[in-house]
């Protein structure tokens, strides 16, 4: 009975377990509980990995491409949240690249020729 209460069994329902059913139910959650630790084994190096080949100054793959366990709509979450994440940066570089003074500001680009007298007043 203790090996079906660890199992989380309540004494109750085991009184009417045979000692077969109730080792059953203890290794199917030994196996479950293994798979658990296996996976997030396999998430744990995976992620060494990733952390080495970023320390190391290596592309790495996006997280979404690395795990498997993620769902097309997660996916997609992602890719948008990595997508605006990679905006920002981009944005805060050119800020910084971005020459200027008190007095003037030097710009680089082009514009619409049609949109040319908003840019002169």
């Amino acid at each position: 009975m203790e090996l079906g209460c660890a199992a989380g069994r309540s004494p109750l329902e085991l009184e009417d377990w045979t000692w077969g059913e109730t080792l059953m139910l203890v290794r199917s959650r030994q196996k479950a509980e293994r798979q658990r630790y296996q996976a997030l084994s396999v998430i744990g190096w995976e992620s060494a990995v990733l952390t080495a080949k970023c320390l190391a100054g290596e592309e790495v793959q996006p997280v979404y491409d690395c795990y498997p366990f993620w769902e097309e709509a997660e996916r997609q979450e992602l890719k948008l949240a990595a997508d605006q994440v990679s905006t920002r940066i981009a944005m805060a570089e050119a800020e910084d690249r971005l020459c200027g003074t008190e007095a003037s500001v030097v710009l680089g680009g082009w514009f619409p020729a049609e949109r040319e007298e908003e840019l002169t007043r």
